[in-house]
């Protein structure tokens, strides 16, 4: 009784938190919008493109095999392409299309957020290109950003996925010359591969896509596995004492492997508290000491990457790597499990919940990711591992 009286309860405080986080986003975005009325922009130039996907790494890296296609269209039609992305995959989009003749505009979300100085030259590099036609790819839209940056061209061909049911969702599916309506599931791979099919009209081939980056040489151990702690929410991180049991146990199966600490500057204090609780001598500690390319380097030549739900299980997954994915559960289905035919990625969720229920497909609940026992987890790697 007493448990079912606390669940009532942090259910009921979660609603109220999300109503007032909603109520402050909308007051933000009235805010925001008196900005553009300076730069909105009329006049569309003829065969010309701007495409919008400002969502962090792990996304990028999931979007980069349908950018490929994309770019390749337009360059065949002689279409003229603009790509606004998050510059924190400035490197990553250079890397994997060095001559792609795309004319990029890349925007810090943290200044965009914080800086109206910042954000009105944004506006300004947007309204000259004066695009005919504007692609927002992401699943999920922001009123922040995708919001804002439609509402500079009132005359453009606007083209997204219908935004999902919410307080937002008026804003962002208003004004758009082409909505596709949501599918009820597929994993992000497959999601943006559909939006392609369905602008281009083209039937893509049903294929594992790995990218090819052109890496640098790094000094690495021959044999080595991956832990990555790293995640952009406190929600997605397993407890830095159960990652160490985990990664003693599969060193105890490859005594001859290295374990490499990866993440990034954030993920230091992580890194020493697995490093305090992690029995083995033989690890390497490279978190906050690559750049992102020499991140994706060691994830490709990694023998195995356990890590929670982050950029690492997908720059392995994309790679050919064998990932193993610690998940709250989070979006569930949209992220992992991948695709059946991405046999080198594996993944556990908390067992208090039936996932495969459909309800459960893009989820934005939060479960408790500590509730995954090491032990539970061992079970669930040797399976994926075939032990």
């Amino acid at each position: 009784m007493l448990h079912t009286i606390k669940h009532i309860l942090s259910q009921t405080l979660a609603s109220l938190q999300k109503k007032r986080n909603d109520n402050k986003q909308l007051a933000k975005y009235h805010e925001m919008l008196n900005e553009v009325e300076s730069f909105v922009q009329k006049q569309t130039n003829e065969s010309t493109l701007l495409l919008v996907r400002l969502d962090d790494i792990g996304d990028f890296i999931l979007f980069a095999p349908s950018l490929k296609i994309l770019i390749d269209n337009f360059k065949n039609q002689n279409q003229k392409l603009f790509f606004l992305g998050n510059t924190v995959c400035k490197s990553l989009f250079e890397n994997l299309f060095p001559e792609s003749n795309v004319e990029t505009i890349w925007l810090n979300k943290g200044e965009w957020f914080s800086n109206p100085i910042y954000r009105n030259e944004v506006f300004v590099k947007l309204s000259e290109i004066k695009p005919e036609t504007i692609l927002f790819p992401s699943f999920t839209r922001s009123i922040l950003l995708e919001g804002l940056i439609k509402s500079l061209f009132p005359n453009t061909k606007a083209v997204a996925w219908s935004a999902k049911s919410g307080f937002n969702q008026h804003i962002l599916n208003h004004n758009y010359s082409l909505l596709f309506e949501r599918p009820a599931h597929g994993h992000e791979l497959e999601i943006n591969s559909d939006f392609v099919e369905k602008y281009l009209k083209l039937e893509l081939p049903n294929k594992q896509d790995f990218l090819c980056f052109n890496l640098p040489e790094c000094n690495l151990p021959e044999k080595y596995f991956v832990v990555c702690m790293g995640g952009n929410q406190g929600s997605k991180r397993w407890s830095e004492k159960s990652y160490a049991k985990l990664a003693e146990h599969y060193s105890n199966l490859q005594p001859d492997y290295s374990c490499i600490i990866l993440g990034g500057a954030g993920d230091v204090s992580s890194a020493e508290k697995f490093k305090a609780t992690y029995s083995k001598s033989n690890y390497i500690d490279l978190t906050g000491k690559t750049n992102l390319l020499e991140f994706a380097k060691v994830c490709k030549e990694a023998q195995l990457i356990i890590c929670n739900d982050t950029s690492a299980a997908h720059f392995g997954a994309l790679q050919g790597t064998r990932v193993f994915v610690i998940a709250n559960g989070n979006r569930y289905g949209r992220f992992f499990p991948y695709p059946r035919e991405f046999s080198n990625v594996g993944a556990i969720f908390p067992g208090s919940k039936n996932f495969t229920s459909p309800k459960y497909y893009d989820w934005e609940g939060k479960m408790n990711i500590n509730m995954i026992q090491v032990k539970a987890a061992k079970i669930a790697l040797n399976d994926f591992l075939g032990n």
